[in-house]
């Protein structure tokens, strides 16, 4: 559906008067006083799934950054932030709401203002994929000495926009162009900063225990992937999750997030009466949830966070995945130096793959053609061999 005029009206003034605010709030006072160690403010402003990605990366910061003589902080997105505060690479980690921090000229101005209150010695940004009003806005605001950040690419902004902000930065490393796992850029980004021989592994992800013990075994099931094109047919979740329950008496966990309710009712639904099922959607917080990945025997779900939160706490996965953001996040590629369990990546190649999810066939409100081609079968067969080979009887 293409959006009216007088959405795209106000979507526009929206964007100017934050650029307009965010030049003000530049030229603002910065802080006099000097910390008794460098501090580096680190801006990751993005999805789940990519600060997931990236911890490996973070987690070499912190070698090139050691904390006898640099204070870590990050700056993240609030959907996260709790998680990444339970990380060891961290020594503070500030949330952003980003609708906020879009929508509310206050809210923006009270960020710009806590940021200016500190010395900063090195800003960094690590996404490739920047955006001109988020983490390139925080870059130009945040008054650091050092301003590091990628080259990047097109993905998320405009070739004008990218012109601008590039001037913001006193350093931007080099990114290869083309499609590249998203692991191997973050490892390109530290390689970048100095750390030359870096060569990335799986991340790992520090998960508290849940308050109250699950009773075990079960599998999750992560069926929304935040859009309907990007999500396989609830009704094919349904007939696999019969198939395991006939074969192997397991129970499933369905998960999700606020607002996928709807397809975890519906799932629950078709399944009543078949199968052992439990919908957690949008029940449980961010770092319950990555503690019921944990203790699970796999996960079953689209390309989207749960399948890399999986992989970072080593569960077995099988991710069903479509082509618009193909061989940038899954599938993952062959780590020598890490032996746990990466994700298997059922897909069904098309021409049109890597089209940033701007699909050429009439999809609107339903599944991408490139996913539906993904056969029940074949997610039957992949999960059997999975289940055997952790030993479910």
């Amino acid at each position: 559906m293409t959006a009216s005029p007088s959405h795209n009206w106000r979507k526009r003034a929206v964007l100017a008067r934050n650029f307009l605010l965010d030049g003000l709030m530049a030229l603002s006072p910065r802080a006099a006083r000097q910390p008794d160690k460098a501090e580096v403010l680190l801006v990751r402003l993005d999805a789940i799934g990519d600060f997931v990605l990236w911890l490996d990366a973070a987690a070499a910061l912190r070698r090139l950054f050691p904390p006898d003589r640099y204070r870590l902080v990050l700056l993240g997105n609030a959907l996260w932030s709790d998680l990444a505060a339970l990380q060891p690479c961290f020594d503070e980690v500030i949330g952003v709401d980003l609708k906020q921090f879009h929508n509310s000229p206050g809210y923006r101005c009270n960020l710009w203002r806590r940021l200016r209150s500190r010395r900063w010695d090195i800003a960094i940004n690590p996404t490739c994929s920047r955006h001109f009003p988020y983490d390139d806005a925080v870059i130009r605001v945040c008054g650091a000495r050092e301003r590091i950040g990628s080259e990047g690419d097109l993905a998320n902004q405009r070739q004008w926009e990218k012109r601008i902000s590039n001037r913001w930065y006193t350093r931007l490393l080099p990114a290869r162009r083309g499609t590249m796992m998203e692991l191997e850029r973050n490892a390109e980004f530290v390689r970048g900063l100095g750390l030359a021989q870096f060569s990335p592994r799986l991340s790992r992800l520090e998960v508290p225990a849940l308050a109250v013990a699950f009773p075990q075994p079960y599998y999750v099931v992560v069926p929304g992937a935040g859009r309907a094109m990007r999500q396989w047919p609830v009704e094919n979740f349904a007939a696999v999750m019969r198939m395991i329950w006939d074969r192997y008496r397991l129970k499933a966990v369905i998960c999700g997030a606020p607002g996928e309710e709807p397809v975890g009712r519906q799932l629950q639904q078709l399944l009543q009466g078949q199968a052992e099922v439990e919908d957690r959607t949008g029940v449980t917080t961010l770092p319950e949830f990555c503690a019921l990945i944990r203790d699970a025997v796999m996960v079953l779900g689209n390309e989207s966070s749960s399948i890399h939160i999986a992989a970072a706490v080593g569960t077995s996965s099988i991710c069903l995945a479509g082509g618009g953001h193909f061989g940038r996040f899954v599938p993952y590629p062959e780590l020598d130096a890490d032996r746990r369990a990466l994700p298997v990546t059922l897909f069904q190649r098309m021409e049109c793959f890597n089209c940033n999810w701007d699909c050429i066939h009439p999809c609107q409100g339903t599944v991408a053609p490139c996913l539906e081609r993904v056969t029940v079968d074949e997610v039957w067969r992949a999960a059997g061999e999975l289940l055997n080979r952790e030993g479910v009887l």
